[in-house]
């Protein structure tokens, strides 16, 4: 299982770029800004797992989220290509090359190594693996075909040692190397993802501060070196934001 995960990843990192990378290089943002947005109304936790029931049979909330933003991300990637095809054809971008991505991407998906449950007398800790993962890229594929394949994506990679095995190259190398070194091998073992989707389960009941009711719970993840978007789906009260 550890070869198999191992050889996997190792040809995602040799074969994968990102295909935001030339994007980037191309803006007149500077580099290491982040700007930051939420949803408090996103959906029902309820009508989540039905809609992804309904598309793919086994399908998940983070399989459904996920999917959306392999959606988002492949529209996104379309819509910079058009732009880039008409300014150098002047052909509003019918010709040139086919968009960015096309074949798939990957993104990252933080796996907690615990399976989300603490035992009594543990702490939360850091036990936060993580594995990449290929998602659908541009084209016209429906809904239900794009869920189907980020589920298949999903589910191969959370069943392998993948998770735990990135959890110890990243503490070996964030205790051990110099940032430097760490950052850099960190950058490479994305695989040029082109985001982390993070799915955080909070309390299905309603808790109180100071007497206050808390009405949501919003997440923030912090980003791999080399990885432009961030996406935290947290679910709360019975409600995801």
């Amino acid at each position: 299982g550890s070869v198999f995960a191992l050889s996997r990843h190792a040809l995602l990192v040799l074969t994968s770029s990102n295909p935001f990378d030339a994007i980037l290089e191309a803006s007149s943002i500077a580099s290491g800004l982040r700007s930051v947005s939420w949803v408090t109304d996103c959906t029902s936790v309820e009508e989540a797992k039905t809609v992804a029931k309904t598309l793919c049979a086994g399908a998940t909330v983070n399989d459904l989220f996920v999917s959306c933003v392999s959606a988002a991300v492949a529209r996104q990637l379309e819509w910079h290509d058009r732009r880039a095809r008409a300014a150098d054809s002047g052909d509003g971008g019918r010709g040139g090359a086919p968009p960015r991505g096309r074949r798939g991407f990957n993104v990252v998906v933080p796996v907690h190594l615990l399976g989300g449950a603490l035992p009594p007398g543990t702490e939360i800790g850091n036990k936060i693996g993580a594995l990449v993962a290929r998602v659908p890229g541009c084209g016209e594929a429906s809904a239900p075909d794009r869920l189907s394949a980020v589920h298949a994506s999903l589910v191969a990679v959370k069943g392998s040692p993948a998770p735990l095995l990135g959890w110890i190259a990243c503490k070996f190398f964030s205790d051990c190397m110099p940032t430097s070194v760490a950052s850099a091998a960190m950058r490479r073992s994305a695989a040029g993802s082109v985001a982390v989707v993070s799915n955080v389960r909070s309390r299905g009941e309603p808790v109180h501060w100071n007497g206050r009711r808390v009405t949501s719970v919003m997440g923030f993840v912090p980003l791999t070196p080399g990885v432009p978007i961030g996406i935290t789906v947290t679910s709360y009260d019975g409600e995801v934001t």
